[in-house]
């Protein structure tokens, strides 16, 4: 108990001074973290593609899909960036609001110091949306100041350093 004790102390001073901590309370970002993980959270002056970034207005933690000045299509159950297709890796848990066919063709372009995440979501909520005018995608731009940070180390139940 010591050993984890001091683990945990050293942990919490370091979020304390460095970033955030949380606990993922959800399933919503499995496999890559499960409930009851706990993460450092690291605030960055930007962020790239693939960062798992977490965003408390949002109230999500998901990684970044497009960059500031990039624009964004669903496609055929696809995501393009600037016309090339993003790996579908990058979004394993937004596949059911991603393959909607109602969503088909929704593009946007992500404003400058913002960031294009997608979470999980269930495609009844965007239904009513005017889907002609791409108002979806304006749920899932999130301005810099937003960003609480980048997921930097897991610190429990193990400890691992993340990309």
């Amino acid at each position: 108990a010591g050993f984890l004790g001091l683990l945990y102390y050293g942990a919490r001073e370091f979020s304390r001074s460095l970033g955030a901590a949380i606990q993922i309370s959800t399933d919503l970002v499995e496999p890559a973290f499960s409930p009851g993980d706990r993460l450092l959270i690291r605030k960055q002056n930007s962020y790239r593609r693939g960062d798992i970034v977490h965003s408390p207005a949002a109230g999500s933690l998901e990684r970044v899909l497009a960059l500031p000045g990039e624009d964004i299509r669903i496609n055929a159950g696809g995501i393009f960036v600037n016309g090339r297709p993003l790996p579908k890796a990058l979004y394993p848990l937004s596949r059911r609001l991603i393959e909607s066919p109602d969503l088909n063709g929704v593009s946007a372009r992500v404003p400058e110091r913002s960031y294009c995440i997608l979470f999980p979501a269930d495609t009844r909520v965007y239904r009513g949306m005017t889907i002609y005018n791409n108002e979806l995608f304006s749920h899932f731009m999130i301005p810099e100041g937003d960003i609480a940070g980048r997921a930097a180390f897991q610190y429990s139940p193990s400890i691992r350093r993340i990309r």
